[in-house]
C-alpha cells in the first residue's frame, strides 16, 4: 500500500516481527517515531467491534494490569504507558499514575494548580491516566486585572489521517490510519517516556526518584492484545522486546513540500542578490 511508511515497509534496519492469533505485528522506528504495523488474519480493521490495547514497558517494577484494559496482564516488568485503539476520537495514550510527570510536576510539586488525581502513586498499582503537557502556569495581568488559569492539553490523543505527502488527506500530526487488513501508528518518542532515543535513556519514576531525572534502559517492552470491545475475559499478552542500537547521527531524507512548485514560479527569472565584495556580512544558515 502506498501510505505505509518505508520505515515499516522493509526499507529500514531493524524491523521486528512477531505473529499473535488475530494478527501480525512489525515494529521499526526512527529518531523521530516508534512505528508499528498490524496485519489482521481475519477481515478489516473495524474500531467498532475492534480495540487494540498495547502495553510499553522500560523501566522495571511497573505495572502488570491497567484498569483502563480490565483483564489483561502485562507480564515480566509491567508497562508505563498504554496506547488504546479504539478509532476516531477514542484512541488515545495513557500513563501509568506511578510514572506520570505531568501530575508529580503540577499536582504535588505546585501551587495546587490542579487537583490531586484519584489514582496512586505506586507504579505497580495498575492506575492510567491520560497523557497531559502543561501550556502555562495562572497569570495575572495587573493593567487589566484579568486572571488567566492554568492552562494544559491531552497530548496523548491520537489523530487518524495520512502521512504519505502525495494523498490529498496528507496530514503531518497524523498518528494512525487504517485501510482493510492494515493498521499503521506511529508513536513520538515522548509519549513512551524517552528522554533520548538514541542513547536509550528514559525519564525515571518522579515520585520515586525525586524529581525529573533520566535513566538508561535497555530497549523498549511491547505488549499488542487484540480483543472486541468491551471483552474483559483474563488474557497474558505476548510480549516482544524491541532493541536497538545507540546513534549519534538522525537518519534523514529530504522531499520538496507542496509550497515548493509556488515558490519556484514566484522567484522565476530573479537575478540573485549578491551580497558586495569585501561584505562582512555573514550568511546564515537561512540564507
Amino acid at each position: 500500500m502506498d501510505w505505509v511508511s518505508d520505515r515499516i515497509g522493509g526499507q529500514a534496519s531493524g524491523v521486528e516481527e512477531q505473529e499473535h492469533d488475530g494478527f501480525d505485528m512489525s515494529v521499526s522506528h526512527d529518531a523521530a517515531y516508534l512505528y508499528l504495523l498490524f496485519d489482521k488474519k481475519q477481515g478489516d480493521w473495524d474500531f467498532t467491534r475492534d480495540e487494540l490495547d498495547i502495553g510499553f514497558g522500560t523501566l522495571g517494577e511497573g505495572s502488570e494490569t491497567a484498569d483502563a484494559a480490565p483483564g489483561l496482564a502485562f507480564p515480566d516488568g509491567g508497562i508505563q504507558t498504554l496506547l488504546k485503539m479504539k478509532g476516531g476520537e477514542d484512541s488515545r495514550m495513557l500513563v501509568n499514575s506511578g510514572y506520570d510527570q505531568f501530575t508529580y510536576q503540577w499536582a504535588y510539586n505546585s501551587d495546587d494548580y490542579i487537583p490531586l488525581p484519584d489514582a496512586s502513586r505506586d507504579p505497580s498499582a495498575g492506575d492510567f491516566l491520560p497523557w497531559r503537557l502543561a501550556l502555562s502556569r495562572p497569570l495575572f495581568l495587573p493593567q487589566t486585572k484579568e486572571e488567566i488559569p492554568f492552562d494544559d492539553v491531552e497530548v496523548g490523543r491520537m489523530t487518524e489521517s495520512i502521512t504519505d505527502p502525495s494523498s490529498p488527506q496528507f496530514d503531518n500530526l497524523a498518528d494512525w490510519h487504517a485501510e482493510g487488513d492494515v493498521l499503521e501508528v506511529r508513536i513520538p518518542w515522548m509519549l513512551l517516556g524517552f528522554t533520548d532515543p538514541s542513547s536509550l535513556r528514559v525519564l525515571d519514576y518522579p515520585f520515586e526518584a525525586d524529581g525529573l531525572r533520566s535513566v538508561e534502559v535497555p530497549g523498549l517492552r511491547i505488549y499488542p492484545a487484540l480483543r472486541t470491545n468491551g471483552e474483559t475475559n483474563e488474557e497474558e499478552v505476548q510480549r516482544l522486546d524491541y532493541i536497538w542500537d545507540a546513534w549519534e547521527e538522525p537518519a534523514f531524507y529530504e522531499r520538496k513540500k507542496r509550497s515548493f512548485p509556488v515558490l519556484r514560479e514566484a522567484y522565476a527569472g530573479r537575478e540573485p542578490v549578491l551580497e558586495p565584495e569585501g561584505s562582512d556580512v555573514a550568511a546564515g544558515p537561512d540564507r
